[in-house]
């Protein structure tokens, strides 16, 4: 009797200890646990699971009702898209009904926390609820995704003027082509070079030529009011516009605005014939209706059309026409 009387009580013992350690366990580990029995009552649940929920903690007792917490985590504002007004019974039946339901959700309380709520039900129909703090990744992934925006940024916009660079233009047009066919509509292309900047450039300077470069793009960008209108860096001294949903003589009005604009700056230019920063600009249009759209041929066009400015004495404006008579003599570089 008297070995039975102790191996008993060092059964206690031992229980006693492991009861000990798992609650120092729940105590110290980093999630949040709790326990729900088959008719949804909390039976258990740790500190951690209680810190996780600062406006609904008090009721977080065994015994509690889950859908008296969830109520009153609606009423309290407690998680962000809980639910409101007639909603909010709609959103507690919702996630009362997924207790006894494995799963996983992410949800966002109101100081900005983020938390993963692991649910799953056990055979005798009690349900184990982990949640763990997943702020910090959903804060990582936030920068991460600013991060991926300001590279794809970065990627499409020219450095020396910030407008956007020639691979994007690429794109805008493809796209607005597209839309052009599918709409019936017209679309025009600017292609714009300044006049004598090579010279701009021996008689003052490269910092002085990235300066110039800087206001040309500012003067071009200032015409285009329309949200649709598109205007980038094509290269060296040549920018380009892309003016949907507009004709030839849309166009060419843009462009004269462009051209007032840039003599307005009244940028001095010793190299050049008028004292002057000017530039020169094809247009080439698409009417609506057009059958055949092809994006290199337009650009062909536009070029074609600042090739006849240059050669018909610069600080000019041309438009493509099939039907073009260039001057007998071209003289000059670009």
């Amino acid at each position: 009797m008297p070995a039975r009387i102790a191996d008993q009580r060092r059964l206690e013992n031992q229980l006693r200890d492991s009861q000990k350690r798992l609650a120092r366990a729940l105590a110290y580990m980093a999630d949040g646990l709790a326990m729900f029995d088959a008719e949804g009552r909390l039976i258990f649940c740790n500190e951690q699971y209680l810190s996780f929920f600062p406006r609904t903690a008090h009721l977080r007792v065994p015994g509690a009702a889950f859908r008296d917490i969830l109520e009153a985590v609606v009423a309290s504002g407690e998680q962000l898209g809980a639910g409101t007004g007639a909603n909010a019974a709609c959103w507690v039946d919702e996630i009362a009904a997924s207790l006894h339901v494995m799963g996983e959700e992410e949800v966002h309380l109101f100081d900005g926390h983020w938390l993963h709520i692991r649910t799953r039900p056990t055979d005798d129909g009690t349900s184990m609820v982990v949640v763990s703090d997943m702020t910090k990744i959903k804060r990582d992934e936030a920068e991460l995704l600013i991060l991926t925006e300001q590279l794809k940024v970065l990627a499409s916009t020219d450095g020396l003027t910030g407008l956007m660079n020639r691979r994007a233009f690429d794109h805008a047009l493809d796209t607005e082509l597209a839309r052009s066919r599918r709409n019936n509509s017209p679309l025009s292309l600017l292609i714009i070079d300044i006049d004598w900047f090579k010279a701009f450039n021996d008689l003052y300077g490269h910092p002085a030529g990235d300066t110039c470069l800087r206001a040309v793009g500012a003067s071009l960008k200032r015409v285009l009011t329309r949200p649709a209108d598109f205007v980038a860096r094509y290269g060296g001294e040549e920018f380009v516009a892309v003016l949907p949903d507009m004709d030839e003589a849309g166009a060419i009005k843009v462009a004269e605005a462009f051209r007032r604009a840039l003599l307005e700056r009244n940028l001095v230019h010793g190299g050049s014939g008028t004292g002057r920063v000017t530039a020169s600009v094809g247009a080439a249009t698409y009417r609506a209706h057009s059958d055949l759209r092809w994006s290199r041929e337009l650009v062909s066009r536009a070029d074609q059309a600042l090739y006849n400015a240059k050669a018909e004495g610069r600080d000019r404006i041309c438009a493509w026409s099939a039907n073009y008579t260039a001057p007998e003599t071209r003289t000059g570089q670009y």
